[in-house]
């Protein structure tokens, strides 16, 4: 090309070029696409491949395709892509209206107010004509949710859900895409589970109490609970809240007693308890969405274990305490002086019972009837037998030094598997 551009911006196969304040766009061979003409060439997505770019000829804002053919005409005060639709938001005399990338008109410029965040991920956009009564458009320009209401929030929790929040008379309900209600408009306040944005339920208020409808609508749980929240938001101890998660929404009833309830919204534990911790598996530093995790739940002086995923009670009696845990899947629990294992992985509660435990990283050092003995980090696996009357751990040597009598045997520290986080004391 001749050396006749005050600037040449270069992308992929085209040339963004500018002389004399003025751009227009060239090829890579140089073959003149657009004009130089226009006060100003934005590249619409300029992180994908070339389509569309907007054009600015005499302060009005038109569309131009990789092409050079004219889209739309610069007669508009704004122009935005939505993506989503693949159409343009055109804005003349202060009102907004969508032409597809066609050039058709899909919606005259009517709507005062069109909510134009995320165009990339909407299907739908909530408008208004007088910035008082609200509706929807969709993606092609038709008229959706009917234009009555005081507010509209389209795009309402988890995206694919693809449901509308809508009030009327200071009243909340849902609608689907369609423009269907799903859920009656006669809650104080609709939320969807913080920190678990796909969930499938949402959470209803009416007179201060809280409960859950589904996708279609249906009040799986009446609104009977003082407080309905994510277990983040809840006095517990929480590392982290994975979405995706199958339980990690608890109920509160009047008591202060927390339950547990599903993502589809059957109530799993009911509330009896004083309070409850979310029990993580880390693998490779990652939380492990299976059922190596679990709740723990505390009432009274007792406690309770649950697995994460499959809604069954692990402990047939309850425990005292939760006295040690690691991050793969195993706890050890006491009752009445008594510590056993427990494997999360299969959700049980090993049979045998020990008078002390004492961890040595993976290994756990085990007192029966004042005979010690080793057990591996699952608690099943018998590294030595409970025959000695002593075991100690040589740090330097890294050996087990078993004694019975004066008659003293070292026994090799091996790490057969990966040595696992020590999760601590509860």
């Amino acid at each position: 090309m001749p050396p006749i551009f005050d600037e040449i911006y270069n992308n992929k196969n085209y040339l963004f070029v500018q002389k004399d304040s003025l751009y227009g766009l060239y090829s890579a061979e140089g073959k003149e696409i657009i004009p130089i003409k226009y006060n100003d060439l934005i590249e619409i997505n300029p992180w994908k491949d070339f389509k569309y770019a907007k054009v600015q000829f005499q302060n009005k804002f038109g569309i131009i395709d990789y092409k050079g053919k004219e889209i739309i005409p610069p007669l508009y005060e704004d122009i935005r892509y939505w993506e989503k639709a693949g159409g343009f938001l055109v804005t003349k005399d202060s009102l907004i209206g969508l032409i597809n990338t066609k050039g058709k008109i899909n919606l005259p410029p009517k709507y005062k107010y069109v909510n134009n965040s995320d165009l990339q991920w909407n299907t739908m956009l909530e408008a208004s004509t007088n910035g008082k009564t609200w509706g929807s458009i969709n993606k092609v320009g038709k008229e959706i949710i009917p234009f009555i209401y005081e507010r509209v929030q389209c795009n309402f929790g988890y995206r694919s859900n693809k449901l509308a929040l809508v009030q009327l008379n200071e009243k909340w309900g849902l609608t689907n895409y369609r423009g269907k209600e799903i859920a009656p408009i006669k809650y104080t306040s609709i939320d969807y589970p913080p920190l678990l944005e796909d969930s499938r339920i949402y959470i209803v208020e009416t007179q201060n109490k809280y409960g859950v409808v589904d996708l279609k609508g249906k009040g799986i749980i009446s609104p009977i609970y003082k407080e309905i929240t994510a277990l983040s938001d809840a006095d517990v101890a929480l590392e982290e809240v994975t979405s995706g998660s199958n339980m990690v929404i608890i109920c509160i009833d009047e008591n202060d007693k927390m339950g547990f309830i599903q993502n589809k919204g059957q109530i799993i534990i009911p509330p009896v308890y004083d309070s409850l911790r979310y029990y993580l598996n880390f693998e490779d530093g990652m939380v492990s969405e299976d059922i190596n995790s679990a709740i723990i739940c505390y009432k009274g002086n007792k406690v309770d274990l649950f697995n994460f995923l499959e809604p069954k009670r692990i402990n047939a009696e309850s425990f005292d305490s939760i006295v040690w845990h690691n991050y793969s899947g195993v706890l050890v629990a006491a009752k009445n002086n008594q510590y056993q294992f427990v494997d999360l992985k299969k959700g049980v509660v090993l049979s045998k019972t020990f008078d002390k435990v004492k961890v040595i990283n993976p290994y756990f050092i085990v007192t029966k009837n004042q005979k010690l003995g080793i057990v591996g980090m699952t608690g099943e696996e018998e590294i030595a037998p409970l025959i000695y009357d002593e075991i100690s751990f040589d740090e330097d040597k890294k050996e087990f030094v078993a004694k019975i009598g004066s008659t003293e045997k070292r026994i090799e520290y091996k790490l057969k598997t990966k040595k696992f986080e020590d999760g601590g004391d509860e």
